[in-house]
């Protein structure tokens, strides 16, 4: 309940710090109005607005400048057309202090708007990392999705159940470069193909700007392979809405490499199958041609805690 309070009270203060600004601005144009003549009125009125406006996006040092100028302006055009005179000098002095004190005080405001804006961004990155999702893609963000990977480590350790991890790393077609919207979209529509093929208990997290992971429980290598292939199969099927052209086909814009690690229920210490996957990964992207639109032939790490293997594409082994 203090905590509410508190935050009532900031804002109502603000509030009022804002009629404030606001109940000067409008009091020095009513006195500017009266001083001056229905022709000069306007004039004085906009560079009112102007100096109020610099010192609040500018604050007292740099804003200062412009008000300088405005003041010297104001007090010469004055004296050009004859007010600054006789019966009204002692009425401009106090619509030139009245505005010299508005300046500094929207300087003032400004400061603590900008400090209110600079803690209200922080506090937005903040809470940013709190959400589970990247909305964009529509997956888990990668540090929750590596939470469940440990967490599945753990559990087929103690019960001896197999489990496995399949990266999906997208990248352009030679002589194609995406825009922001463009690999977005992408992303997008292999995170939902990805999500249409799996099962309930698989979990698809988005490990970085440009790679998916799937986590499959209770799988061995015979089940992932199953999975693998439905998902290559679907992704031969699958189309996307380009930002600027349309509908096309993922081959037209991507490319799709694969990474594959597999957990067999009598191993150890499945602690490492993220940088199994990973290597698997980079032994794809380095072995097939960059011409092909997935892999052909998928190299996979099997992670038994003492040793891991890399099957080559002729299918024998390389200890690691």
């Amino acid at each position: 309940m203090n905590e509410k309070r508190t935050t009532f009270l900031d804002r109502q203060q603000f509030q009022l710090l804002l009629v404030l600004l606001v109940a000067g601005l409008l009091g020095e144009s009513g006195l500017v109005i009266f001083n001056n003549s229905f022709r000069a009125a306007p004039v004085f009125v906009f560079m009112l607005i102007l100096g109020v406006g610099s010192t609040l996006l500018w604050g007292i040092l740099r804003g200062g400048v412009v008000v300088l100028v405005i003041i010297t302006i104001w007090v010469y055009s004055k004296q050009a057309i004859g007010i600054w005179i006789g019966v009204h000098t002692t009425a401009n002095l106090i619509e030139l202090a009245v505005l010299l004190a508005l300046f500094w005080y929207s300087a003032w405001f400004g400061t603590k708007l900008n400090a209110l804006l600079d803690n209200y961004e922080e506090t937005t990155q903040r809470l940013e990392k709190f959400h589970l999702e990247d909305r964009h893609v529509g997956l888990i963000k990668g540090f929750v999705g590596e939470l469940r990977v440990r967490e599945e480590e753990e559990r087929s350790q103690r019960y001896k159940r197999p489990f496995s991890l399949v990266l999906i790393h997208c990248l352009p077609v030679e002589e194609v470069s995406w825009d922001g919207g463009e690999m977005t979209a992408l992303m997008r529509t292999i995170a939902n193909t990805v999500k249409s093929t799996s099962r309930r208990i698989d979990i698809p997290f988005l490990l970085d700007a440009s790679t998916i992971a799937l986590l499959l429980p209770e799988t061995g290598m015979e089940g992932s392979n199953k999975v693998l292939q439905n998902l290559m199969q679907r992704m031969d099927e699958t189309r996307f809405l380009h930002p600027q052209k349309g509908l096309l086909a993922l081959e037209e814009r991507t490319q799709i490499r694969y990474g594959f690690a597999a957990f067999h229920a009598d191993g150890k210490d499945p602690s490492n199958i993220i940088d199994a996957a990973k290597r698997s990964l980079k032994q794809n992207l380095a072995n097939l041609s960059n011409k092909g639109f997935q892999n052909t032939v998928v190299e996979w790490v099997e992670v038994n805690g003492e040793t891991s293997s890399v099957p080559s594409a002729s299918g024998s082994s390389e200890n690691l």
